[in-house]
């Protein structure tokens, strides 16, 4: 089954929320962007490494990075789903 976008949303929000109550999870973290990110045609992977640190704690620049996506995600919804992995790019660029 295909998440939408909005679905997508609350999953990254779910997960911000979780990483701000326990920094130290990286791989529930990872797990977030899979199951957010899965199914798109991305390599959700190469997301990961874009916005979690190789190791814990997880920071807040990474948890703002995140919430940008999911901000850009849920204000541009036809862009997201045309090239989502473009749009985390640019996410990175800007805000990392």
């Amino acid at each position: 089954m295909t998440l939408s976008i909005a679905d997508r949303v609350a999953k990254i929000r779910q997960g911000i929320a979780e990483a701000q109550s326990d920094p130290f999870d990286l791989f529930g973290a990872r797990m977030t962007i899979h199951e957010a990110f899965g199914g798109m045609g991305m390599d959700t992977n190469y997301i990961a490494k874009l916005f979690l640190p190789d190791r814990a704690p997880i920071e807040s620049k990474h948890l703002d990075m995140l919430d940008q996506v999911a901000l850009m995600f849920d204000r541009y919804p036809v862009e997201a789903e045309r090239n989502p992995t473009g749009f985390c790019e640019i996410v990175r660029m800007i805000v990392g």
